[in-house]
C-alpha cells in the first residue's frame, strides 16, 4: 500500500512539475506568435481585428461611463438605477433577437444608434423639470450600450476561424481594458462632458462596425464571386 501511494504521489509530482516546464510555455509563446502573424497575414481577420478592438473599446468605455456616471444623473437614484436594471433585461432580450436575424454590423450600427439618440436627447433635456424625462432617456441610453457591448462579445465567434477565437478574445479584450480604465475619470468631469464624450464614442462606433464582415458571409460572397467569373469564361 505504502509504495502505491508512494508511486501515484510520485507520477503526481512528476506531472506537477511537468506544467511548469519551460519548454511548454515557449511553445505557448510561439503558438501565439504565429497565430498573430497568420491574423495580420489575412486581409479579412486582419480587418475584423482592428474593427473588434474598436467595437469593444468603445462599447466597455460607454458601459462603465454610464454606469458611474448614474449617481449624477438629474431626478432620483432609485428610480434612474431602477430605470437601469429594466434597459438590461431589455438589452439582453434585444441583443438576441438582433443577431438572430441581422448580421453582426447591422446589429452592432442599430445599438450604436440608439446610444446616440439617447445620447442626444439627455444632452438637450437633462435640464428640464419634467421628472419623467430623465429616466427615460437613460434607460434608451443604457438599451443601447449594453445591446452593443452583448453583441460585441458575441460576435467574435462570428468575425474568427475557430482556431482564432481564443487569441481574438485575448486581444480585443485586452485593448478593452486599456481604455476603460479612464472611464471613471471621464464620469467624474462637469456636466455634461461625460455624455459629449458618450455620444462622440457612439458615433465613431457605427462606422468601425461597418468594417465588421462574418466569415461565412465572406465565404459565400466569395464563392458567388468565383460563379460569376466561371460563368463569364
Amino acid at each position: 500500500m505504502h509504495s502505491e501511494s508512494f508511486s501515484i504521489q510520485g507520477s503526481f509530482i512528476g506531472r506537477s512539475n511537468n506544467l511548469g516546464d519551460p519548454n511548454d510555455s515557449a511553445d505557448n509563446r510561439n503558438d501565439l506568435k504565429s497565430q498573430l502573424r497568420e491574423l495580420c497575414a489575412d486581409p479579412l481577420l486582419k480587418r475584423n481585428l482592428i474593427g473588434s478592438c474598436s467595437v469593444w473599446l468603445i462599447s466597455s468605455f460607454n458601459f462603465y461611463l454610464i454606469t458611474f456616471y448614474l449617481k449624477y444623473f438629474p431626478g432620483n437614484v432609485y428610480v434612474n438605477s431602477l430605470c437601469f436594471a429594466f434597459a438590461d433585461v431589455l438589452a439582453f432580450l434585444g441583443s438576441g433577437l438582433l443577431m438572430k436575424y441581422y448580421t453582426v454590423s447591422q446589429s452592432l450600427c442599430l445599438s450604436y444608434s440608439m446610444s446616440l439618440i439617447g445620447g442626444l436627447l439627455y444632452l438637450i433635456l437633462y435640464s428640464t423639470d419634467i421628472t419623467w424625462v430623465v429616466p427615460v432617456v437613460v434607460t434608451f441610453s443604457r438599451i443601447g450600450g449594453q445591446m452593443s457591448f452583448n453583441i460585441g462579445y458575441v460576435s467574435v465567434a462570428r468575425l474568427f476561424p475557430t482556431k482564432f477565437v481564443a487569441s481574438a478574445f485575448g486581444i480585443v479584450n485586452f485593448a478593452a481594458h486599456l481604455v476603460t480604465v479612464a472611464a471613471p475619470i471621464v464620469s467624474e468631469l462637469p456636466n455634461p462632458i461625460p455624455f459629449v464624450v458618450f455620444c462622440v464614442n457612439s458615433f465613431i462606433a457605427i462606422f468601425a462596425a461597418f468594417q465588421l464582415v462574418e466569415i461565412d458571409r465572406a465565404q459565400k460572397i466569395k464563392k458567388n464571386v468565383q460563379k460569376l467569373i466561371q460563368a463569364k469564361e
